[in-house]
């Protein structure tokens, strides 16, 4: 017998195979599994400039932040565990909240650039160490891991878990936002769109949370703003990321190289950006199997 939506909705299972097959049909998920190496010399390079072209994170920061002490899930005396935190996108503003951060990346570029933002004062502990090969850490009051994709499965929740002494939180994407410019770069370079799945990433966490008895709540947060990186920067950053994908022929950069000349002003690259994205929180299934 066929499943009703809403039967669907509360099986495990299905939860479980829709994920891996959105792994299976994405193109990001494809080469971070066949070419681990290129993703992590990506963000080793890219440390420096990540924060200020990729979206405006300061902003994303301080409202994420926000929104998690707000809610009791993070705040003074509050311990985090921040995984895949890049250049402290989250962790700094956490940290400046009261939190005792440990921050996990894999990527020496993005935690020196870390320890560079951060300023005196802040707790701030780092490791540098993959999430799989993650142990020896003190469970946290709140795990969280932003636009990470290791976390996105059953086990990469259960991973998180395993350090939570309190709540787990994932940020995502959600919507059409994003960064225009790398959007008319992909549609330049590639020969297929950006991922469009018929289920997120989001829809795919959340199903399976509620399937299997956590109880997810869900937090939109949009606002639309504008960013600046001089065209260096840019050129750096774009050249190394759509390297990762074979896009490194030197007709490739000089695709490259030529839209973004095209777009700068006085040596600099600016333009309007929206962000949409969703937090999703919950507290762990002590002893769940994944």
């Amino acid at each position: 017998m066929n499943q009703t939506i809403s039967e669907k909705s509360l099986d495990r299972e299905y939860w479980v195979d829709a994920w891996a097959s959105l792994k299976e049909n994405s193109i990001i998920a494809r080469t971070q599994k066949a070419s681990p190496e290129a993703w992590y010399g990506f963000y080793n390079r890219v440390g420096r400039v990540y924060h200020r072209i990729w979206g405006g994170p300061g902003d994303l920061g301080k409202r994420v932040a926000g929104h998690l002490v707000s809610e009791g899930l993070a705040g003074p005396d509050r311990s985090v565990l921040d995984l895949g935190c890049g250049p402290g996108t989250l962790s700094i503003p956490l940290a400046r909240s009261g939190c005792r951060v440990m921050a996990v990346d894999y990527a020496p570029g993005m935690l020196a650039t870390l320890k560079k933002r951060g300023g005196p004062g802040l707790s701030i502990a780092v490791r540098c160490a993959r999430f799989e090969a993650l142990e020896n850490l003190a469970a946290h009051d709140l795990v969280l891991a932003a636009f990470f994709p290791p976390v996105f499965s059953p086990e990469g929740v259960a991973a998180m878990e395993k350090f939570s002494q309190g709540n787990c939180a994932v940020v995502l994407g959600a919507g059409s936002g994003g960064l225009p410019l790398r959007e008319r770069l992909w549609s330049a370079l590639m020969d297929a769109p950006p991922d469009r799945p018929a289920l997120s990433h989001l829809e795919c966490l959340s199903g399976y949370l509620n399937a299997t008895g956590r109880r997810p709540i869900l937090k939109e947060l949009a606002w639309d703003h504008g960013w600046e990186a001089n065209l260096d920067d840019c050129l750096d950053f774009f050249l190394s990321y759509f390297s990762i994908f074979e896009k490194d022929s030197p007709d490739d950069r000089a695709c490259i190289r030529k839209l973004l000349e095209a777009e700068a002003r006085g040596g600099m690259i600016s333009g309007p950006c929206r962000r949409e994205l969703t937090v999703v929180s919950w507290k762990p299934l002590k002893g769940d199997a994944p």
